[in-house]
């Protein structure tokens, strides 16, 4: 592919698009190929730079997996805000279908960071002490306060462990997302979601 240089811009305009562009480019590729199957030499070709120019911004093909998720993962959390602050629900049930809505929509409309979040990233060596993990377990205490909250009002059960529910929501979504990615995406996935999340959810509460 010619390597082509932005025009028109200023220096740290054409700094952050090119560095925009290895990021979108490198998104998609992981996404369908993997950590293992994609060459910082296919990323820098399809983004039209050199590899040089690459390690500029990225200094390993690791560096630039874990930003390119994590950078991802904010900008969808930022479109999720939106809806998330419009709804606000005070009952936990309800918080946690919305949550469910939420992965949803992050599926349909953010197709590559939820391949890279669902497929690649549990691949990957995570040691439990790295920034990496911390990261992604901050990210889990927003669902085991849920539950926590659930727990001490009522909603659910006391028996329950707000991490393992935490982590089986997230689970739930990862198995029905494959088998819909599987069957052609020709199913609802909010509707799915919304049985699996119902039918998780009757196991949790308490009975009235």
């Amino acid at each position: 592919m010619r390597k082509t240089k932005p025009t028109g811009l200023k220096q740290s305009e054409r700094s952050e698009k090119t560095r925009s562009q290895i990021l979108k480019t490198a998104t998609r590729l992981f996404a369908r190929h993997g950590f293992d199957r994609t060459s910082t030499a296919a990323i820098a070709n399809e983004a039209g730079v050199s590899q040089g120019i690459l390690f500029h911004y990225f200094k390993t093909k690791e560096n630039l997996f874990w930003v390119s998720t994590f950078e991802g993962v904010e900008q969808v959390n930022e479109h999720d805000k939106v809806s998330m602050q419009n709804a606000k629900p005070h009952d936990p049930i309800e918080r946690l279908k919305l949550v469910g809505e939420s992965l949803a929509r992050r599926a349909e409309e953010f197709p590559d960071i939820t391949e890279l979040i669902t497929r690649h990233l549990p691949a990957m060596d995570i040691p439990p002490e790295s920034q990496v993990a911390q990261h992604i377990f901050k990210r889990m205490t927003v669902l085991e306060s849920i539950f926590e909250e659930g727990k001490s009002t009522g909603f659910f059960r006391k028996d329950i462990d707000p991490q393992i529910a935490a982590f089986s929501i997230i689970g739930i979504f990862n198995f029905n997302y494959l088998r819909w990615k599987m069957q052609g995406k020709k199913s609802n996935l909010r509707d799915i979601l919304n049985k699996a999340f119902t039918m998780f959810i009757s196991g949790v509460t308490t009975k009235k």
